[in-house]
Order: structure tokens, then C-alpha cells, then sequence
């Protein structure tokens, strides 16, 4: 699926949401971390040529708050993002941005309340920034607040072009 917009020049999402979501609840929550690789090959399989053309700098996974990564053992959008980086030669950089704020859980919340959460809660660590093209990894794609305020954030720092791809496109709340 792809999503495109006036803060991203586009993303895609691998499955969709229903037809995966046990897997990625697995790799969540049950430290499936090997899961990973699996998702990489099927990115190759579909997005291949599309991620290939994207000329990217680098791959960004979403941050966690530290705490809930202390929680939880690791960060799955990093995991899921170091296997695509290897899987596509591209550059994995998860010292760029921090989530400075811990947020309620996105799932918890409905679309409008998802965008007010984000405010403020992430925080471009280097101010050097000089990619032209990145690719934002989370695990599950919803209404695209997470995104969208990740990539407005990159934009703000002068990244001319901002994709996206995640495990599942889900259902709009």
C-alpha cells in the first residue's frame, strides 16, 4: 500500500495490518526478534525496484521513550529497520532523533488525539543533519501521526524527501 502527502513524498506498508498481526504482535511483545529478517526479504520482495530508486541516506527507525525500551528489551522499528538496512546497503542511523516524551500508547487513542500526543515528543539530536532522502521505519502504520510528525520534524531540518515504510498499513481509527 502507499500512502503519499504534502510532509512525505510517499511510503508503503508491506501487509496489511489483519493479515499479520499475530506476527507482529509476536515480534513486539515475545522478543521475536528474528522475525525480522523475514520482513526484510518480503520488503525485497515487494518494494525492491521502489526502495532502489529512493536514493536513500539513510533508514530512521522510530524511537522509543528509553524507559519503555528498557521494558520492553528493544526497540522492533530499529530491529525491523537494521534488517532492511542490510537487506537494501543502506545506512541504519538511530542516533539521529529521541523520543523525549513518553507518550500514551497510540492504540489507546483515536486519530485527533494520536496527532495532540505527538507534540514535542521527538527531538533531532544533531544538528548537522544533511541527508537529501530518508526512509522512517515504525512496525504498524495506522493514521500516520507518528510518521507525519517525524517527518515534519526532518523536513524543519532541511531533508528534502521523507518516506516511509512499515510492517502493516492497519485500520483507521
Amino acid at each position: 500500500m502507499r500512502r503519499q502527502g504534502t510532509i512525505l513524498t510517499g511510503g508503503f506498508g508491506i501487509f496489511r495490518y489483519r493479515s499479520i498481526s499475530g506476527s507482529i504482535y509476536r515480534f513486539k511483545y515475545s522478543g521475536r526478534r528474528e522475525y525480522a529478517d523475514f520482513y526484510a526479504k518480503a520488503a525485497r520482495d515487494y518494494l525492491e525496484e521502489i526502495i532502489c530508486s529512493m536514493n536513500a541516506d539513510a533508514i530512521i527507525p522510530v524511537p522509543m521513550y528509553k524507559k519503555k525500551q528498557r521494558k520492553r528489551g528493544y526497540n522492533q522499528a530499529e530491529t525491523f529497520a537494521r534488517a532492511l538496512g542490510k537487506e537494501f546497503d543502506i545506512p541504519v542511523r538511530n542516533d539521529i532523533v529521541s523520543r523525549v516524551r513518553d507518550t500514551v500508547p497510540m492504540k489507546l487513542l483515536d486519530a485527533s488525539q494520536r496527532r495532540s500526543n505527538l507534540k514535542k515528543a521527538f527531538n533531532i539530536s544533531k544538528n548537522d543533519v544533511e541527508f537529501k532522502c530518508i526512509i522512517l521505519v515504525d512496525d504498524i502504520y495506522t493514521t500516520g501521526s507518528t510518521i507525519d510528525e517525524l517527518a515534519r520534524e526532518f523536513r524543519r531540518h532541511g531533508v528534502k524527501r521523507v518516506f516511509f515504510v512499515t510492517l502493516a498499513i492497519g485500520q483507521v481509527v
